[in-house]
């Protein structure tokens, strides 16, 4: 490489390193708006077993930790990591009914994330296995083994005002693979990028 091209190459990424590290201009809001007793939970979509975070919530949800074990978190004390520009999503597991009983649980495999005309690819995507709290017909929740699935998705630029997460499942019975497809939309007003 030349030496100007990588003098440019070491400009640019010391640039985005120092822009990653620059604190958003809501920060002070979230630490104000995790400055509670109640839990901060994760969003959540209804009827299916998906939580996700955005970055004011990451914020929040710290906030809320310290609060919550009586001290106060500082906008110095909070690491860039917590507001990167990303969505963190983990799906668990999908009751699936059969007449009068459950038929079974239907594992995650794969989540899309489509903003506006575009899909957002996956920056990690991983699987595990864990006990988790379903309720399928609504009935009282009861635990479950199986299958969840955890991903992060980069969304630089502006905050978008909306998306919709397809979810992939796989029902295994009777021998056979059924592939289920659900769709969350999501609306980053109301819950806040």
């Amino acid at each position: 490489m030349r030496p100007i091209a990588v003098a440019a190459f070491l400009a640019a990424l010391a640039a985005r390193a120092g822009a990653a590290e620059t604190a958003p201009p809501w920060l002070a809001e979230a630490l104000r708006a995790g400055s509670t007793r109640e839990k901060l939970e994760p969003y959540g979509a209804p009827g299916l077993a998906v939580t996700y975070t955005t970055p004011f919530l990451r914020v929040a949800r710290l906030a809320n930790q310290a609060f919550r074990k009586g001290g106060a978190l500082r906008a110095e004390e909070v690491e860039a990591r917590a507001w990167d520009p990303e969505l963190r999503i983990v799906v668990g597991v999908l009751p699936v009914a059969a007449g009068e009983g459950p038929a079974g649980m239907a594992d995650p495999k794969s989540i899309r994330l489509v903003l506006g005309a575009g899909e957002v690819k996956a920056s990690r995507m991983e699987r595990s296995t864990a006990s988790q709290s379903v309720s399928a017909g609504g009935g009282a929740p009861r635990q479950v083994s199986g299958g969840l699935l955890r991903a992060v998705f980069p969304v630089p630029g502006p905050a978008p005002t909306s998306g919709e997460l397809e979810i992939r499942y796989t029902l295994k019975r009777n021998g056979r693979e059924e592939e289920i497809v659900r769709t969350v939309p999501l609306d980053f007003r109301k819950t806040r990028w």
